[in-house]
């Protein structure tokens, strides 16, 4: 295994992680946001 394509292999998984934490986050505000308005 060639040490670049290891390198490319992490650098594809910290961004899915990253994007999806900030995917995971951004849909729990809004749903708490609209859970907050329907209350209202």
């Amino acid at each position: 295994m060639h040490i670049s394509y290891l390198i490319m292999h992490i650098t594809w998984f910290f961004l899915l992680c990253l994007s999806f934490l900030r995917f995971s986050s951004a849909t729990s505000k809004c749903q708490n946001l609209n859970g907050a308005a329907a209350a209202d």
